[in-house]
């Protein structure tokens, strides 16, 4: 039974798990693994020998993807089990270096994407499975807000978002979108992507990515993300032959235009609380370290993150040399 997590970094996300596990878990005995020297507190460990003495069941990764890949290697060993906050990996590279990992390991090893445990996104990809739809004519995908607004009480210039070498810019930090659309609609076979920096915020970083991607079922696939624009929005428009459907993810409703009856019908709303993906994915996560039988789960295999790690580098292959490129 899992009852020691460790959290491994300690920034936005990382506090997020902490107060999740302090609020839903109290008999867990929880660590953090930081390098911030400033936490002096005796739950965070600042030495491998520490974190090796703890013994964690489950640890949850929550540093910068760029920074990452030392310690799951290290975790791997000790048998841990690992929830890895996305994306998998900054490059396609590191990605397979941890899937190698992997294969030496018994670790479970599970990739972070929230989104898959919103109800109204778990109504869409049942619509689409359902084949009501039809034949999938197109799709488009939106979302976007200003970076200056995601984080409150922090300076966006010193995020993770904003800055190249801790893995930033849109494709990375907004590779949600990458990742549903692949679990939905199935795999891609070619990518055209324009990917830039527009905007006066003061990043390395792209902030804005306009992706055509080419699907094995013979339809395209718009995606358009960025975090320049003063209107948020999170939003996934399918066409297809009996109709239309409109996923919203900011007010968690997915509804219907029935070529048919002319109309527009409610599929899925509820008030949204997307703090409640998270807590379900812990909640998933851990049931599964306990669990002696493997069972269907939302949580990303890392065969399918390694995918949405590829599909990154490939828009960015895309983007460099303006072409169309395959996926491999």
């Amino acid at each position: 039974m899992v009852n020691r997590i460790l959290i491994v970094g300690y920034g936005s996300a990382g506090k997020r798990y902490y107060k999740i596990i302090n609020k839903n878990f109290s008999l867990i005995q929880l660590k953090i693994f930081s390098f911030n020297k400033k936490n002096k507190d005796k739950i965070f460990l600042k030495k491998k020998v520490e974190i090796k003495n703890f013994k964690p069941q489950l640890a949850i990764i929550c540093l910068p993807a760029s920074k990452r890949i030392k310690l799951i290697k290290f975790l791997m060993e000790l048998k841990t089990h690992l929830l890895i906050e996305k994306p998998l990996a900054s490059n396609f590279n590191e990605a397979k270096k941890i899937i190698s990992y992997k294969k030496k390991s018994r670790s479970i090893v599970k990739v972070g994407y929230n989104l898959r445990f919103l109800n109204s996104l778990k109504a869409l990809n049942h619509f689409i499975k359902s084949k009501k739809l039809g034949k999938i004519y197109f799709v488009d995908i939106f979302v976007g807000q200003n970076l200056t607004q995601w984080r409150k009480n922090l300076n966006y210039k010193h995020t993770v978002s904003a800055q190249k070498n801790l893995g930033g810019g849109v494709l990375l930090e907004l590779s949600h979108e990458i990742d549903y659309a692949n679990w939905i609609f199935g795999d891609f076979n070619k990518i055209f992507c324009k990917a830039s920096k527009v905007s006066n915020l003061e990043i390395d970083v792209e902030d804005t990515a306009k992706m055509l991607l080419f699907s094995k079922n013979k339809y395209t696939i718009n995606i358009n993300i960025d975090f320049c624009r003063s209107d948020e929005i999170r939003k996934c428009y399918v066409v297809g032959k009996n109709g239309s459907l409109i996923w919203d993810g900011l007010k968690n409703k997915l509804i219907f235009f029935s070529r048919l009856k002319k109309k527009w019908v409610n599929i899925f709303f509820k008030i949204n609380n997307i703090n409640d993906t998270y807590l379900l994915q812990l909640k998933e996560m851990i049931r599964l370290c306990n669990s002696n039988k493997n069972f269907e789960s939302n949580l990303v295999n890392l065969s399918n993150a390694c995918k949405t790690v590829k599909i990154i580098e490939s828009a960015r292959n895309s983007s460099k040399f303006l072409k169309v490129v395959d996926i491999k």
